[in-house]
């Protein structure tokens, strides 16, 4: 498993990473959407380590419902844009922080594990390229298409976008943020 540090304060895409072997076990199959889908995932950690030996959760997607909208928010939870090319949501707690993730999202600067195309955004701040070895939303799917000229907003993270036809445009308290089409990545 490759988890991060967050004892430091840091947010997610730059906390160094603890890696554990671990035993994955997922049970309790149910029907959803037509597909098989487990609804309880157990996570054992092979060695001793600080902590609960086992690490108990359920299903990500229970029912294939999207979930509740976030607190201060009327917004869908997760939602994407461009055509399914860019798909954003707040991460999960204890973080405070809308992630965006898309082919357009260029690598950080500098080499580390996980997957590029990622960026975190906080209520203030410059926002953060990342690479990311495990998905932060609460629960992944499904992406609700927001159409050109809608708002999605969260007044507990303070962050606004705005889908254009071309782009989406995402803002924070401190007026930071970013531009994201179809093909480019923009901070300001």
């Amino acid at each position: 498993m490759n988890e991060a540090d967050l004892r430091p304060g840091a947010s997610v895409g730059t906390a160094p990473r603890v890696h554990s072997a671990i035993t994955l076990t997922a049970t309790h199959i149910e029907t959803c959407s037509g597909r098989r889908a487990y609804t309880s995932i157990g996570i054992r950690f092979d060695k001793p380590h600080k902590g609960p030996r086992t690490l108990q959760y359920p299903t990500y997607l229970p029912h294939c419902s999207a979930g509740s909208p976030p607190s201060g928010s009327s917004s869908p939870r997760l939602w994407s844009a461009l055509e399914g090319k860019v798909e954003c949501g707040p991460t999960a707690p204890p973080l405070a922080e809308l992630l965006c993730q898309s082919r357009a999202i260029p690598p950080p600067p500098t080499f580390g594990e996980g997957d590029s195309g990622f960026v975190f955004l906080q209520a203030t701040g410059a926002p953060m390229v990342a690479r990311v070895s495990q998905l932060l939303w609460p629960e992944y799917g499904p992406f609700t298409p927001l159409a050109t000229g809608a708002t999605w907003s969260d007044k507990a993270l303070q962050i606004t976008c705005n889908v254009g036809a071309n782009e989406i445009r995402c803002s924070n308290g401190s007026g930071n943020g970013f531009t994201i089409s179809q093909t480019s990545y923009a901070p300001f």
